[in-house]
């Protein structure tokens, strides 16, 4: 598991939390440290053979479509200055 603070330019590695399964949800941890900045944070997983979660404009691209089942592209959250955390559009990131 990957995680991004900085919008997707610089990736660090993440901590899963077992139980890790195959083809399930995992849990994950990563230590940082907030300066109280509107902040991206992005996620994407890497799976036992080395694919790595592709973005949604590289989902649309390899499937014609946008959406439906197993439609799962990187997620990101945004952090306001407040503290509030909001599901991010992040269909533009590269």
């Amino acid at each position: 598991m990957l995680i991004s603070t900085d919008n997707g330019r610089k990736w660090n590695e993440a901590h899963l939390q077992g139980p890790v399964l195959e083809k399930a949800h995992t849990a994950f941890r990563y230590m940082w440290n907030w300066d109280g900045k509107p902040t991206r944070i992005l996620s994407k997983a890497i799976d036992e053979t080395g694919y790595i979660q592709p973005t949604y404009s590289q989902l649309v691209k390899a499937r014609d479509s946008k959406g439906g089942n197993h439609f799962n592209p990187i997620v990101g959250w945004d952090i306001e200055k407040s503290g509030e955390v909001f599901l991010a559009d992040v269909k533009d990131i590269k």
